[in-house]
């Protein structure tokens, strides 16, 4: 998981601050993104089985993809209704200089700092509590 988000933080980083260069770069940049997508998709998939009883396995791993599904198509109608508000003068990343180009860099860099956010959320969900999992099954192992 951490290291599909580390992949998508890098891309979407990167694209924020290629936006305007050559097709080349950013095909580049892509290829982090995909890779990380599809290493996300795994993750959670796991995560997914991982925590639900065998009776609700099936219905959990539905509704998983049923909310992916979903939530692809309603963030791409939301990244499309921001772009079709035109350009921007604001910007959050200082690279890029083309104000045409703004709009694309601030969307890619708040993609990134929720990736940030979903993997904080990530860790304090399901990182303690595999550690905790952890000590309590060394604290009942007998010590020789």
């Amino acid at each position: 998981m951490y290291t599909a988000a580390a992949l998508l933080i890098i891309s979407f980083i990167c694209l924020s601050s290629a936006v305007g260069m050559s097709p080349v770069f950013i095909a580049i940049f892509l290829i982090f993104g995909a890779l990380g997508q599809s290493f996300m998709q795994i993750a959670m998939s796991n995560t997914v089985s991982r925590t639900q009883s065998k009776e609700h396995i099936g219905v959990g791993m539905g509704l998983f993809s049923m909310i992916t599904f979903i939530s692809t198509a309603a963030s791409t109608a939301a990244i499309g209704k921001i772009l079709d508000l035109g350009t921007s003068t604001f910007r959050l990343n200082p690279i890029p200089q083309n104000s045409t180009t703004f709009v694309y860099s601030n969307i890619f860099l708040v993609l990134a700092i929720l990736v940030v956010v979903m993997s904080a959320f990530y860790y304090v969900q399901f990182g303690r509590v595999a550690k905790m999992a952890k000590d309590e099954k060394m604290d009942r192992e007998p010590v020789i």
